[in-house]
């Protein structure tokens, strides 16, 4: 009987041996699996880390070549505006420019139209005067009505004229000017200087500064002969 407790007792540390060698050799296979996928994990990660690297500096030089592309286009535009500036300078001068010389011709064109209609005034003025001497000759026509209008008229022209601005050239015993008076005739005269105006033939006119017509005058010369030597 005590040898059967025996064996029995030997039999179950035997079989408790074989399943304590097999729950050993299972851990050991339990952790060189788990180990394997540690390490491709290690692996994955690193080949991760390094692809990342590889990624940031290819999108490094992607950006560098963005931003140097933005920079030639910018300065293909800045130069662009630079050049429509110019013309803009440019077109505003020139239109500067014209308006000017509009403006200018445009006063040129004014002026010469007013002066033409002085002109023709100072003509009807010659005309009047001239009446007026005829009518200053016959003493019996001084006091008629016509006569009176006549004067009428030639007032209302002299008016326009000095509203204007048109003045009277009168050179009388002033030394001749070739740029206000022209000769018409030369008389010998001892009692006023060589070239002084003696009588006006024509009256003259300015308007502002500018001549309209010449005084057409009588200039004096002198009596005295050269004595020749």
């Amino acid at each position: 009987m005590a040898k059967r407790i025996n064996k029995h007792m030997a039999e179950e540390k035997k079989t408790t041996s074989a399943s304590d060698s097999n729950n050993e050799d299972a851990i050991k296979k339990g952790e060189s699996a788990e180990a394997v996928p540690t390490k491709e994990k290690e692996e994955l990660e690193s080949e991760g880390s390094a692809t990342t690297a590889a990624g940031g500096v290819e999108e490094v030089e992607v950006l560098k070549e963005k931003v140097n592309n933005l920079e030639k286009e910018l300065e293909k535009k800045d130069k662009t505006i630079e050049d429509y500036f110019k013309q803009i300078l440019r077109l505003t001068a020139e239109f500067e420019n014209f308006r000017r010389r509009s403006e200018k011709e445009k006063e040129d064109r004014f002026l010469q139209g007013k002066l033409e209609v002085i002109k023709n005034v100072i003509s009807l003025v010659d005309v009047f005067e001239s009446a007026a001497k005829m009518i200053n000759n016959s003493v019996s026509n001084e006091n008629t009505p016509i006569v009176e209008g006549f004067k009428l008229i030639y007032k209302e022209f002299m008016n326009f004229l000095f509203k204007e601005g048109v003045k009277e050239i009168n050179p009388i015993n002033c030394k001749f000017d070739f740029w206000y008076h022209e000769v018409v005739e030369s008389v010998e005269r001892e009692d006023v200087e060589e070239d002084t105006v003696v009588e006006v033939i024509q009256k003259g006119y300015m308007y502002r500064d500018k001549v309209i017509r010449p005084a057409k005058v009588k200039i004096a010369k002198s009596t005295k002969k050269e004595i020749m030597h």
